[in-house]
This record gives C-alpha cells, sequence and structure tokens, in this order.
C-alpha cells in the first residue's frame, strides 16, 4: 500500500488502525526508527575509532582472574555440573575451535551451559529454559544448529565461562568472546530471512549487552543494547495481542520491519512476550544508569504488549484466547491495577516495573532547576510518581516474610526488584527535597530501605546479580554519603555513625561480587573515593 503522504497519520495506516506506527523522517524531529538508527550508526564509529587506536597499557591490561575465589558460580553445585565436572579430567584440553563453523566439544557446551543457566534469570534470559536445554544438547551439531541460533549459544557459552571460577575455563573467555561478537554480526543481517531465529538473536544481543556492563565496557554494552531494542521494535513484539491492530497483517512496507510467524504454542507467545520486557527493562536501566538522561527511544511508541506471567503459565496454559491488551505502560503510570488476574506480578513483570520508575523517576528529576517557571505543575508531577512508587513498593513479596530456605534465583529476584523501586525514590528526591530535618528526607528514607532489603539476603550464598546493581547500590551509597555530609556537629554523632554503618555494608556489597564483576570494582572504587573526599572513614 502506498502512503498517501497526510500529515500527522497518513490515511493508510488510519485504515490499518495503525496511527501508532506512523512515521515521517521529514519533520524537524527525529521519529524512534531514526533514534535509534543513529545511535547505532554512532556507537558502530566510536567502537571502529577505537579499535583502529594502538593498544596503551590502560587499555590493554585486563581485570585479574580469581581461580577459586569464594562465591563463584560453581559454588552452586548440581548433578548435572558435577557429572560434566567429572567428564574433563583436565580443563586445559578444552577445545574452542576457532573456526565458528565448528562447535566446542559437546562436554564443554553442557559445562558452560551449566553454569549459565543457574544464573540466567540475572543476565537478561528471557526463553524457555527446557526449550533451550534440549536444543543445547541435541547430539547431531548441524540440527541443534536448526534449532538454536549459534549466536545464541556463544552468547550462552561465553557467559559460561565468565561466571566460571576455574582459571582454565576462564583462560577462553578472550576466545568465546570473539565467537559471540562474530557470530552476532554474522546473525543480523539474515534475521529478516530467518524470522524464526529472530528472538533468539534479540536474547543473544541482551546476553552480550549485559555482559559488557558487567565489564564496565558502557560503549559496547551500550551498542548491543540498542541493536535489541532496534530488533524487537521491527519484530513488533511491543504489540503482541494488540486491541488496536492486527500485528499478523502489518505493514511489511516499512523496511525495518518484518512480520514474525505466528507463534506455534503458547510457549512460544510467551517468549516474544518476554523478549520485549527484557529488551524494555535493559533500555530503562542503563539508558539512565549514570544519571544522564539519554535520547528516550520509547518515547511515542506504542506497547500493547500485556505484561509477562512465569513461564510456567505458559506452559500450562498462555494467556486467556480472547485477551487483548492496549496501552501497557500508560495504564501503569496511570492505572497500575492488573487488567487480569495474576498479570504484572511476575518477576520480569515486577522487574520491568521497577525499572520504568527507575527510568522516569531520573528523567522527571533531570527537568528540574532552581529558575524554573511551572515548579508548582513540576512538583505536582513529582507527588504522583513518588505515590506510584510507594503504591509499588507494597505490592511487593517483603523479603523478610520469606520462609528459609530461599531459593537463590527468589532471593536474586527480589533483592534487584526492591532495590530498583528504592533507588528510583532517591532519584527522585535527590536534588530538590523539600524537608525541615536531613534525616526527613524522602531519599535518605530509601537509601536506609534499600540497606535494609540486605539485612533478608544473606549475600554469600549469590554468586551473581544483575549488573545493575552495581549502578544501584552506588545510586544508595551517594545518597548515603551526601547525608552523612550535611550531619556535621555533635547533635548527630549517633545518626552519623549508624548511617556511615550503612555505606559500609553497601561497600562490602559490591566489593562480594568483584571477582565476577568488574563493574562493581569500578563502583565501589567511586563510592571509595567520594568517601576520601568528603572525610568519611
Amino acid at each position: 500500500m502506498r502512503c498517501d503522504g497526510v500529515k500527522p497519520v497518513c490515511g493508510q495506516c488510519i485504515h490499518m488502525e495503525r496511527e501508532y506506527d506512523c512515521e515521517y523522517t521529514d519533520g524537524p524531529n527525529l521519529s524512534p526508527t531514526q533514534v535509534l538508527e543513529r545511535n547505532i550508526s554512532q556507537l558502530e564509529a566510536r567502537i571502529r575509532q577505537i579499535e583502529a587506536a594502538p593498544p596503551t597499557a590502560s587499555t590493554s591490561a585486563r581485570p585479574s582472574r580469581l581461580s577459586g575465589a569464594s562465591g563463584g558460580s560453581e559454588s552452586q553445585s548440581s548433578p548435572i555440573r558435577e557429572r560434566e565436572s567429572a567428564s574433563i579430567s583436565d580443563p586445559s584440553d578444552i577445545a574452542v575451535p576457532s573456526n565458528r563453523a565448528l562447535d566446542p566439544h559437546p562436554a564443554v557446551i553442557r559445562l558452560l551451559v551449566s553454569i549459565f543457566v543457574p544464573l540466567a534469570s540475572q543476565l537478561g534470559f528471557f526463553l524457555n529454559v527446557p526449550r533451550f536445554l534440549d536444543a543445547v544438547y541435541m547430539a547431531d551439531a548441524a540440527l541443534r544448529r536448526s534449532r538454536l541460533s549459534p549466536c545464541l549459544l556463544d552468547a550462552a557459552l561465553l557467559w559460561g565461562s565468565r561466571l566460571s571460577t576455574n582459571a582454565s575455563i576462564r583462560a577462553y573467555e578472550t576466545k568465546l568472546l570473539a565467537r559471540a561478537v562474530q557470530s552476532i554480526s554474522d546473525a543480523l543481517p539474515q534475521v529478516a530471512s530467518l524470522q524464526h531465529n529472530a528472538v533468539h538473536i534479540i536474547q543473544a544481543e541482551v546476553l552480550l549487552s549485559n555482559y559488557f556492563f558487567c565489564q564496565n565496557r558502557y560503549l559496547e554494552g551500550t551498542y548491543h543494547c540498542s541493536a535489541a531494542v532496534a530488533l524487537a521494535m521491527s519484530c513488533k513484539v511491543n504489540r503482541i495481542r494488540s486491541s488496536t491492530a492486527d500485528v499478523e497483517s502489518a505493514d511489511t512496507a516499512r523496511p525495518t520491519s518484518f512480520n514474525l510467524p505466528p507463534p506455534v504454542d503458547a510457549v512460544e507467545e510467551g517468549e516474544r512476550i518476554c523478549a520485549f520486557w527484557s529488551v524494555y527493562t535493559l533500555d530503562r536501566s542503563w539508558s539512565v544508569a549514570q544519571g544522564a538522561v539519554a535520547n528516550d527511544v520509547f518515547g511515542g511508541v506504542q506497547v500493547d504488549t500485556p505484561w509477562p506471567v512465569e513461564m510456567s503459565v505458559y506452559e500450562e496454559r498462555g494467556l486467556p484466547a480472547d485477551f487483548r491488551g492496549s496501552n501497557t505502560l500508560f495504564m501503569f503510570f496511570n492505572d497500575p491495577s492488573p487488567q487480569f488476574s495474576g498479570d504484572g506480578l511476575s518477576s520480569l513483570a515486577l522487574r520491568a516495573k521497577s525499572a520504568a520508575l527507575f527510568e522516569q523517576a531520573t528523567r522527571l528529576a533531570s527537568q528540574w532547576s532552581p529558575t524554573m517557571h511551572n515548579f508548582d505543575a513540576f512538583y505536582l508531577d513529582v507527588l504522583r510518581l513518588d505515590n506510584l512508587i510507594r503504591h509499588f513498593i507494597e505490592t511487593l513479596l517483603p523479603l523478610n516474610s520469606l520462609e528459609a530456605p530461599v531459593a537463590p534465583e527468589t532471593a536474586m529476584d527480589l533483592l534487584v526488584t526492591h532495590t530498583y523501586a528504592h533507588a528510583a525514590a532517591i532519584r527522585l528526591h535527590t536534588r530538590f527535597e523539600i524537608a525541615d530535618s536531613i534525616l526527613d528526607r524522602r531519599d535518605l528514607s530509601a537509601a536506609r530501605a534499600a540497606v535494609a532489603v540486605l539485612d533478608c539476603v544473606n549475600l554469600a550464598d549469590l554468586s551473581f546479580l544483575d549488573p545493575i546493581m552495581a549502578m544501584l547500590w552506588t545510586v544508595v551509597g551517594q545518597a548515603l554519603i551526601e547525608s552523612i555530609t550535611q550531619l556535621g556537629g555533635d547533635a548527630f554523632v549517633d545518626q552519623r555513625q549508624a548511617l556511615v554503618h550503612s555505606l559500609v555494608r553497601i561497600l562490602n556489597a559490591l566489593r562480594k561480587f568483584t571477582p565476577v564483576c568488574p563493574l562493581m570494582t569500578s563502583q565501589a572504587s567511586i563510592l571509595n573515593g567520594e568517601m576520601q573526599n568528603r572525610g568519611i572513614l
């Protein structure tokens, strides 16, 4: 169908009920698609520039690998891992072919995947784990490649190596990284012709993005995050079960989009729903992680995809056949009550909501200025968002209500989600808090609440956390440092000491994960430097 050029929405898009997808590229502002394309082009150019520069001591040095470090992922033993470890008598004999047409030895694949899977939820893994493992463990390599995109397998193996505490396995991380990066580069140009693998490629991009963020390599992490967003939007996974458009009959004339084939069952539909919310969470988190507000690639984008439910629900029955979604995010920010039973309460849904609040709080707070003319209207927006954050926290399962023993995955999910929400409150109030006393400040109370969450979790039982926790704990730590600095004089000695104790707990939490996450090391160093500059400790 030919566009008739009518603005702001052309007649063909109105006829197809796709007003939200209608974009013009000749206006003064960039469309969401153009923003994504520009971001990716800029990042590609910057990466080429860095790669072309001669190596220096500071850029070529790699963080030390602490073999056998306490808290490594192998400490979470499993029968699979024990069997596979026993089948490799000498880890130095592990073969990772440089030729990507050849897969690593099957025993190596099984070992690295068994390390990866228990922590996959912290890495943005959203696919159905049993189906993923069924494909991984296929004896026929050619059949496996037809069922499982090679770039996804390479990304999972890379994470398995990173999470390992075995120095010999860690030694293959560089080669596995090269395989993963080249594999995703080869897959992207073919995604339109290999549509059955598109969701796998999105998954690989999410895993690679989190890998680079974990390594404190923001540029590459942002590049792969942008690629994941662009691919997800091209697949239109933001319009699954839409009540405003028939996604399956979407306009295929747009060169940047294509239709995925209909899902074969409820599980595959669930994977697509989870794909969107995982990508959304990744982008919302890291676009404002350092406090700056980046281009909002989701600005003006229609999101009708329902909140994800737990994967077991998709396995058992899926969504109601007649369910249709509309304006999911708009409804959350304006009427957060569930649309149907169980809606928005899964671990992924709660994490996506908390990331949305974190991003929105950062974006709103960035608009504040001491000389702003519309402060009253602005502060009303702040109060509305603060009320939503409070309401969201009240809906979360309190960690101190869990009966021991708590599964590590449950503890990790709740820890991350609670910390996200408290960090959102801190970001919202830090710059312009109005309070009679420092101790009554909303950002300080949120920082204390974030520290209190640590009382309910045994970090010694956790070998890894979502890399975004490095940034969230830094937000908490900086709020504590600011309050400690302002609490001068003898009248507040006890309160100040209590806050210093809380700050040390945040530092110790960061240091707990430094052997496997260089970003934790970097952020702990930042907090430690700020403490020294303020004369704390």
